[in-house]
């Protein structure tokens, strides 16, 4: 997948992947968002110019998530990232009860424990396996260390 997003990432360009990705959920979205979009312009009009802002904020604080996406996945690989993802969940469970006071049911619990757990599995499973060392004799050594001298 590495060598796919490194090899279109060259013929797309650099800003290429974050258009075709919003470019590909358009067909999605816009449906489901036609019956609302008169009313959103309308409330864009009359809301305030810090509103506006705050709107057009998040628009460049998503365009910068998707472009940091496909940056992670290029500098590491798409199983890194979703490593990462999967065990983000950890201090946002605890970030979540924490700052909303809410603590979770036993079927809350249960929900939290078996997501979790579901993370770490597939991270434990996606980690490489450490090769064993390569023993070689004090003869072989020598006979390579003369093989590269010649």
């Amino acid at each position: 997948m590495k060598v796919l997003l490194g090899h279109v990432s060259k013929e797309i360009g650099r800003y290429g992947p974050v258009y075709y990705n919003n470019l590909l959920s358009l067909p999605f979205l816009f449906p489901a968002s036609l019956t609302s979009l008169p009313g959103l312009f309308g409330e864009i009009t009359a809301a305030p110019a810090g509103a506006i802002v705050c709107l057009l904020l998040m628009v460049v604080a998503g365009s910068v998530m998707t472009f940091a996406t496909f940056w992670c996945m290029r500098i590491s690989s798409p199983t890194t990232y979703s490593v990462t993802g999967a065990l983000n969940k950890i201090p946002l469970a605890v970030l979540g009860i924490v700052i909303f006071n809410q603590v979770p049911t036993m079927l809350g619990w249960t929900g939290i424990s078996i997501a979790l757990s579901g993370g770490l599995l597939y991270t434990y499973l996606n980690l490489p396996k450490a090769a064993a060392p390569v023993v070689t004799s004090p003869v072989e050594e020598a006979e390579e260390g003369r093989e590269k001298g010649q």
